[in-house]
């Protein structure tokens, strides 16, 4: 398991959003799992590109991730496809969805 160390916030008036990722684990050359947090205002929804890298750091795998919360945090694992084996994986950014 490999523990990553990005946090990335954004504001949009007084409705902030923060996103981390938290790992990812169980690559293979066709999926790996990406863990991250997200903390976004009560009732929002909110949408996360999930990337992973090769070791030459191309892009092997994109996804956009849809967040929904009740409150005001979430974790989130989710299995990204990949066409290759990859270096690392990371919540890349979320949006606010309007």
């Amino acid at each position: 398991r490999v523990h990553g160390m990005t946090q990335f916030h954004v504001s949009q008036a007084d409705r902030e959003l923060r996103w981390s990722t938290t790992g990812f684990d169980n690559s293979s050359s066709t999926s790996v799992t990406v863990e991250f947090d997200v903390f976004l205002p009560a009732g929002a929804d909110v949408v996360c590109v999930v990337r992973a890298l090769d070791d030459n750091g191309i892009e092997v795998g994109r996804a956009e991730v849809p967040v929904e919360a009740d409150g005001t945090d979430v974790h989130v694992v989710y299995a990204l496809p990949v066409t290759a084996r990859p270096s690392s994986a990371l919540a890349d950014s979320c949006r606010l969805r309007e």
